[in-house]
């Protein structure tokens, strides 16, 4: 028996854009006043623990507040009065937008693809080696100073690359472009 039917091709998976991301942060703890923003809301609500948070989520940590995420590599703690959110976090990429106030970052684990950047409003820190960094953020968002407790960053602004190594305390004041 002949079929003179034309083949038609296999159906093709249909990407779902309302997979769940591939890789989330745990807000791990909460202290004080701390609010969250899940992406693509105007809303502000408390932020409850065990939440995850993923790309274009905002956190803020209040006058009273502080608050510790946790990455499968690192953990990230906010001080009192800072804002964060997540402009990239996928298997080989961390990228932390910091607007205002300070950051405790402590990498573990760094493998060779993986990069970490913490981005703030006049320059991008880019984490190296596993370690210790702290990094802060002025109000006026046009100051930011980086220390290294442990570990190798580089920095990147207006000005040439900086390379930045252990007990190295970097304040660059940029205007915002």
């Amino acid at each position: 028996m002949r079929s003179d039917c034309a083949s038609l091709p296999a159906p093709q998976a249909k990407a779902n854009d309302d997979d769940p991301p591939s890789r989330v942060a745990r807000l791990a703890y909460t202290q004080g006043s701390v609010s969250f923003q899940p992406a693509g809301t105007d809303d502000w609500v408390t932020a409850g623990l065990n939440r995850p948070v993923t790309i274009g989520d905002k956190l803020w940590s209040d006058n009273d507040g502080r608050t510790e995420l946790q990455l499968d590599g690192s953990l990230v703690r906010l001080s009192n009065n800072t804002g964060i959110s997540f402009l990239n976090l996928s298997d080989h990429v961390t990228q932390i937008q910091l607007t205002a106030g300070t950051l405790l970052v402590r990498v573990r684990r760094l493998d060779d693809n993986e990069n970490y950047e913490i981005d703030t409003p006049n320059l991008a820190f880019s984490v190296l080696r596993p370690g210790v960094y702290r990094i802060a953020v002025n109000e006026t968002g046009d100051s930011t100073a980086i220390k290294i407790r442990s570990g190798e960053g580089e920095v990147t602004a207006e000005v040439p690359l900086m390379p930045c190594t252990p007990m190295i305390m970097l304040l660059l004041t940029a205007p915002i472009s």
